[in-house]
């Protein structure tokens, strides 16, 4: 039996699969990139420029799920703004919608 458990090991590190149930979380997180199933959240910000290119409003549009992950979404086009002024001519107020991404680790450095 003791020949045999290298053996395994080796098949479900090949595989992707924790060997066993003790298996640390570095290795979970490593067969989780090697299967691709670590995708970044995603949210989608609805935002209004004004003509001179203040920022007049900000939303989530489409959530990631993670409520931190879309505040700071929002934040990021909040510091983003002033945005350039607008073409003379142009619609007192304009709609935006960006969409932005996060790596799964660094939304768990964001915490709950």
């Amino acid at each position: 039996m003791k020949a045999l458990l290298p053996i395994l090991c080796a098949i479900s590190i090949v595989a992707g699969v924790p060997a066993h149930a003790t298996s640390t979380k570095a290795d979970q997180h490593q067969a989780q990139e090697k299967q691709g199933q670590r995708k970044p959240l995603t949210t989608e910000v609805r935002f209004f420029i004004g003509r001179n290119g203040d920022l007049l409003s900000a939303s989530v549009y489409r959530s990631s799920g993670n409520r931190k992950v879309d505040a700071e979404a929002i934040a990021a086009v909040r510091r983003a703004a002033p945005f350039p002024k607008r073409p003379a001519g142009t619609p007192a107020r304009m709609e935006m919608r960006i969409k932005l991404q996060m790596d799964p680790d660094a939304a768990a450095r964001l915490g709950k």
